[in-house]
């Protein structure tokens, strides 16, 4: 291995200077990828380029190492410089996918495996063998559409609800009050309690099955604390706050904040709240947040936990766990109204049961639209005894995510809590973020003997 061109190539930075909408924000974005996964990407990158350079033939990149690729060949100054760094012009020749060339290619695969055998060890099968950063989550996609057996469910309910009722009716009406309704909300928090412990137990069974390398386990404290609280304005929060503590920010008497003129800009996010400050003046932290809350770095975050989430909804573990969840509590639900019913034919009063089943209706739907968080939930709760007791000590800051408003500067909490009141100096969390997508996606093969990956 030629340990100096790598070393060279390894602490080449891809990106000329700190920008609102650069190299690595572009890629993370437009792939829904996290901070940690879209650094090793690159990293993954930067052996492959360096396998280029060094190779006497063909060698093939990956479908995500390929990305990182189209991406880099957009920011033509950057790449131009990092050939300059490699020694040699890589240049990216698309496949025609003729079956003559399917051996071809075939061979520079297996080139390019052994090649990253012998120079770095075996490929992390999470960077090279996946299309896609959510495949390592062994979510099978649901087979069918949740949402048309939903509505097949629902339009059997006033069936359902006749036959309870027909069936029932001699039932219910040996059975007096209030004896029945003890039962039956004890047979709701039964069954409330049975269907969290099954979801519970599914996700965890998930969770244990994840390799060790897979992008959850490697999420920031930023990308818990979105996952935690779903609003955007909290990672704004939390970069200030640092930047206060850290005095490259400083509060005025006037409640007012200032950048530092000493102070570094040492990553993209402090960019960015640099630049939406004066450069001579004070600024109240409403106007700060109203304008970075919208900003790449910003949304890409949120971008990136949104994505998981409707990944999950839309896997067969999702599907079957919302059918077994409605179907208990609605089993459930008609009971208490076909109790209803029959009070109401017999000419009993039906008050309590009516409020209980009203009731129940709003909590069941309020939970069955809470089994999309639930692998959010758990995957907080899997950090916090898991995974933090063992990276507390390194160097990135987990208090805000852990202690919420109790770990930030207290000159700052008067600042932030008066921006969350007034709902007009903040934008919604949602709001459009800027990026494009280049349109091309390329083969995980290559057409020439210094690297030239083949695709479309």
């Amino acid at each position: 291995m030629n340990q100096t061109l790598w070393q060279k190539v390894e602490a080449s930075s891809l990106e000329s200077s700190f920008s609102e909408y650069g190299m690595t924000l572009r890629l993370a974005q437009e792939n829904f990828w996290t901070e940690d996964f879209t650094e090793k990407a690159i990293l993954e990158y930067k052996k492959f380029m360096y396998l280029a350079a060094v190779a006497d033939a063909m060698v093939s990149p990956s479908y995500i190492v390929d990305l990182v690729w189209h991406t880099h060949l957009i920011f033509t100054q950057s790449y131009t410089s990092f050939c300059e760094v490699l020694g040699k012009r890589i240049e990216h020749i698309p496949s025609t996918h003729r079956r003559d060339e399917f051996e071809k290619f075939q061979q520079a695969k297996t080139r390019t495996q052994k090649l990253y055998n012998e120079h770095f060890g075996p490929q992390p099968d999470i960077f090279w063998e996946y299309d896609d950063i959510h495949k390592p989550l062994l979510l099978d996609k649901s087979p069918y559409k949740l949402k048309s057996v939903l509505i097949a469910l629902i339009a059997a309910l006033p069936v359902l609800m006749v036959l309870f009722s027909f069936l029932l009716y001699d039932v219910y009406a040996q059975i007096n009050n209030p004896f029945f309704l003890f039962a039956y909300l004890g047979l709701i928090g039964l069954g409330f309690i049975l269907v969290r412990t099954y979801n519970k137990i599914q996700i965890e069974q998930l969770i244990q099955k994840w390799p060790k390398d897979n992008f959850l386990f490697h999420l920031n404290a930023s990308e818990l604390l979105y996952l935690k609280t779903g609003k955007v304005e909290h990672l704004v929060h939390e970069k200030v706050n640092e930047l206060i503590k850290d005095q490259k920010i400083l509060i005025q008497n006037t409640n007012k904040l200032s950048w530092n003129p000493s102070a570094e800009i040492q990553d993209a996010k402090a960019y960015i709240i640099h630049s939406n400050m004066p450069e001579d003046d004070a600024i109240y932290y409403g106007e700060i947040l109203k304008k970075s809350v919208t900003k790449p770095v910003f949304q890409n975050t949120a971008h990136a936990m949104d994505e998981v989430e409707k990944y999950f909804s839309k896997s067969a573990l999702y599907s079957n766990m919302y059918i077994l969840n409605y179907s208990v509590m609605v089993l459930i639900l008609l009971l208490g109204i076909t109790r209803w019913i029959v009070g109401i034919l017999r000419e009993r009063p039906a008050v309590y049961i009516g409020t209980i089943v009203i009731v129940l209706t709003v909590i069941l739907w309020s939970h069955l639209a809470g089994i999309k968080t639930r692998l959010g939930k758990q995957l907080l709760a899997y950090y916090k005894s898991k995974i933090i007791p063992n990276q507390i000590t390194q160097t990135e800051n987990w208090d805000y995510f852990l202690l919420g408003n109790t770990a930030l500067s207290a000159s700052f909490i008067p600042m932030m809590q008066n921006t969350e009141k007034n709902k007009n100096t903040t934008s919604d969390s949602s709001s459009g973020s800027c990026g494009s997508s280049c349109g091309s996606s390329c083969g995980s093969s290559c057409g020439s003997s210094c690297g030239g990956c083949g695709g479309d």
